[in-house]
């Protein structure tokens, strides 16, 4: 079989039969005409020869074609174009193989050779009237001897079978035309470019496989295929494990603000109210007027229980806005309010009014003005005074009993 698709491979193989014609032909014991040719869909390719060597006919024969030429190509060989009716074709089918048939001088009609095609041909059910072209190559022995009569019914030409075949797409080039991003079912699949898959992905089991949002929410509870993958990219998210122990009990509320907010629409006893607080610490607001509440404006403060129910134990504090502070403690009897603590009156002290001391050696190297004076011992000290002569300091002693001189030099 041939074509201008040279990619497409073929191979005809002469029959027993062919065989004996063509031995007639050289001996010119004979003549032979090429009759018809039936066109099958089963696939013979992998047939070996002796084995094609003896079919006389061909299973799941779709349709007879046409001779529609035979032309010479050298003394012992012809060239057999056939036309596929497609209007005759019964339905859309794939060309696998293809028998021609010929019958001799005494008038007997045999399987002359089988065609088999490596890669199938669609054959397309046309009503429109299209056909189809295609020539087998064949050896008769001796060409003369072979009936070249033209079939005036044939569908088409040489000429029009392989502009036909011009529109088939070679081999290389759906090679080229498919994307890079396909699947090659030969390899691991290894994709390009990101592939959307709408349904999602699973694994052959049907599991869910993780997917960027599942890790980044830390959604690797419910994955159970990829599950090295997902413990991987989840090992740096909070896990419930990992979260069993903390604030079991929230010291604030989830704004910031005080965990509970004692009013007098909603409480009617302050101290009754800390002493079912449950375990642990936690801040509150009471109201201005909420019975026992020890100041007359609102307070906040926090509590501490240590032991929740019927025998409550836990201490706390309250401030108002003034600074008034208590101090309390909780017990099964009640609150136990501890007496109001004094605010402490404190004025910073004045860096340029007070004397310095050096911290290595205790000495103070800058002047003071002791404005009652200074004493040391009980003795008035005297400030710097140069006396002129010792009758001048025994003057100033004696007028001065009660100070210390400290006389230099």
């Amino acid at each position: 079989m041939a074509s201008n698709d040279e990619q497409r491979s073929a191979t005809t193989i002469f029959t027993t039969a062919a065989q004996s014609i063509a031995a007639r032909l050289i001996a010119n014991k004979t003549t032979a005409k090429f009759t018809k040719a039936e066109i099958s869909t089963t696939n013979l390719f992998n047939q070996s020869v002796t084995e094609l060597q003896v079919l006389t006919s061909l299973d799941n024969v779709q349709q007879t074609a046409d001779i529609n030429t035979v032309t010479v190509v050298n003394n012992n060989t012809v060239n057999v174009n056939v036309a596929i009716d497609q209007t005759k074709a019964p339905n859309d089918y794939q060309m696998n193989s293809v028998g021609l048939f010929a019958v001799d001088g005494d008038g007997k009609e045999v399987l002359y050779s089988v065609t088999v095609l490596k890669d199938p041909v669609y054959i397309h059910q046309d009503a429109m009237g299209s056909a189809l072209g295609i020539d087998l190559e064949t050896v008769v022995g001796q060409s003369s001897n072979v009936d070249l009569s033209i079939n005036p019914a044939g569908a088409v030409t040489n000429e029009v079978f392989k502009a036909t075949l011009a529109d088939y797409v070679k081999t290389d080039d759906v090679k080229s035309l498919i994307p890079a991003t396909v699947i090659d079912g030969s390899k691991p699949a290894d994709f390009k470019e990101s592939v959307i898959l709408e349904k999602g992905a699973v694994d052959g089991a049907g599991n869910a496989i993780a997917t960027a949002k599942d890790v980044s929410d830390g959604d690797a509870k419910t994955l159970t295929s990829a599950k090295a993958y997902t413990d991987t990219q989840a090992s740096d998210k909070v896990k419930t494990a990992d979260t069993a122990n903390w604030q079991k009990t929230k010291v604030t509320g989830d704004d910031g603000g005080n965990k509970y907010s004692f009013t007098t629409a909603s409480t009617t006893d302050l101290v009754a109210a800390i002493q079912t607080l449950p375990l642990g610490y936690h801040t509150f607001y009471c109201q201005a007027g909420v019975k026992g509440n020890p100041s007359s404006q609102a307070v906040r403060g926090i509590a501490e229980i240590t032991t929740a129910g019927a025998n409550p134990l836990g201490v706390g504090y309250l401030t108002d806005s003034t600074g008034d502070f208590w101090s309390f403690y909780v017990d099964s009897s009640g609150l136990k309010l501890k007496n109001k603590q004094d605010k402490l009156n404190y004025t910073p002290a004045n860096d340029a009014n007070v004397v310095h001391r050096d911290p290595n050696t205790g000495t103070v190297n800058e002047s003071a003005n002791y404005t009652k004076g200074l004493q040391t011992s009980g003795f008035d000290v005297l400030g710097t005074k140069t006396l002129s002569s010792s009758d001048d300091y025994l003057n100033q002693s004696n007028d001065n009993p009660n100070v210390l001189f400290i006389v230099k030099g």
